[in-house]
């Protein structure tokens, strides 16, 4: 996938049409183009840099609908 700057840089066009959007596909584990927790982690930090914090990277968000395995640190979708 990309590297974290290209992530940066990409995240960093958004307004907030484009957040809603990603937040509709987040929800919806319809996410494409992104590592697992990658489009959330960049999603909330250029939330709040367009309501003027200043931001630093790297930061890892994890997603509530993500768990890590216990057996490994690879990220999967939850089982219900």
């Amino acid at each position: 996938m990309a590297s974290a700057e290209e992530n940066r840089l990409r995240a960093r066009e958004w307004g907030l049409a484009e957040l809603w959007s990603l937040w509709r596909q987040i929800r919806e584990k319809q996410v494409k183009d992104w590592d697992v927790g990658k489009a959330l982690e960049h999603l909330i930090i250029r939330a709040f840099e367009l309501e003027g914090a200043r931001v630093e990277y790297p930061f890892e968000v994890l997603s509530p609908f993500y768990v890590r395995s216990e057996d490994d640190s690879r990220t999967r979708a939850p089982t219900r």
